[in-house]
């Protein structure tokens, strides 16, 4: 309920507006992800689904939308005192107490979809935010399907290639690495729609990907790219009294084969042990060389890159040994 006094000496009118925020009413980010693999362009066309459930129909109204989320997380985190104990070790543990935890909303879950229209709306840049007027008015029901509107269309160019993670993967997937050179964050959402020339593949999460970043956007299996990987050897021993130490030697061997009618750029990623104690020793040989070691700042995870022409089949062979003092447990 709002209620306003207003006291004049003579007949008058005016215009009484009202501003306010609702946790009724919201949007989320929908994309269509378009790679075109032969010319390398990926186009990211942008929308919003747009729901209310505010108990009052919005009848051809300005609509603004802005990607600040005040609902969600504005300041930064605490840091807490972090106190470290020795008992002897059959003391009992005390009980610490925990700190309190904060459940931060995520949003408004918005699964139906509704047709877009061909309309687009601006960008406008306000500070740390984006915010996008649509040019037409709008009208959402509330407590209604969500109405989708465009927010236009995003090109960039991608490298495609074929990307194989033998460790849990039967067959390499193609994946796109694109940089976004606009000046608008790509919205983290549950709504992006993945296609491939043209083909439907896939609707799962988009993770935010800020202006001026890199991304990897993956866009199907390709079936025709048949990865093994098959541990050729693996010896477990004691090597005597007098060195007093054990040992374990892995070796695998990693095959791609190319069943396709056509030549792929590969990427093959697998990974060795590593060890941050001085008394496990691992040492580690790859042939043929890896490309990158320790990839995207993830110890021993290595990539090979290499061209597949088509019919033929590269092999890796990966070993590894590991040695540690008599008495110790590897884990």
């Amino acid at each position: 309920m709002l209620a306003v006094s207003v006291r004049a000496e003579a007949a008058t009118e005016g215009r009484l507006t009202v501003t306010y925020t609702t946790p009724e009413a919201g949007w989320q980010p929908v994309y269509d992800l378009r790679l075109a693999r032969e010319t390398g362009r990926l186009g990211i066309e942008r929308g919003a689904l747009v729901m209310q459930s505010t108990g009052e129909n919005w009848r051809d109204v300005a609509l603004r939308l802005s990607t600040s989320r005040p609902s969600q997380r504005t300041e930064p985190g605490e840091v807490w005192p972090w106190l470290r104990r020795i008992t002897d070790p059959d003391a009992p543990v005390p009980q610490v107490r925990a700190e309190p935890e904060v459940a931060f909303s995520s949003g408004l879950a918005m699964e139906d979809r509704a047709t877009a229209k061909t309309v687009e709306a601006a960008p406008e840049f306000e500070g740390l935010s984006v915010s996008y007027a649509y040019p037409d008015p709008v009208s959402v029901a509330s407590g209604a399907d969500p109405v989708r509107i465009a927010l236009g269309t995003l090109t960039a160019t991608a490298e495609p290639v074929a990307q194989a993670a033998p460790l849990s993967d039967s067959t390499a997937f193609l994946v796109a690495r694109m940089t976004n050179e606009s000046d608008e964050p790509i919205l983290p959402t549950h709504e992006a729609s993945f296609y491939l020339d043209g083909r439907f593949i896939a609707r799962r999460p988009l993770d935010m990907i800020p202006a001026g970043a890199r991304a990897e956007l993956a866009f199907g299996p390709i079936e025709g790219l048949q990865v093994t990987r098959t541990v050729l050897d693996r010896s477990e021993g004691d090597r005597g009294v007098i060195t007093r130490s054990s040992e374990l030697t892995e070796e695998v061997r990693i095959e791609v084969e190319n069943l396709t009618a056509e030549d792929w750029s590969m990427r093959v990623i697998d990974r060795v042990p590593y060890s941050e104690q001085e008394d496990l020793q691992i040492s580690w040989n790859a042939t043929p060389k890896a490309a990158e070691e320790n990839l995207d700042g993830k110890r021993g995870v290595l990539a090979w890159r290499f061209d597949l022409p088509s019919g033929e089949t590269k092999t890796i062979t990966l070993t590894h040994r590991l040695k540690w003092p008599e008495g110790k447990v590897l884990q």
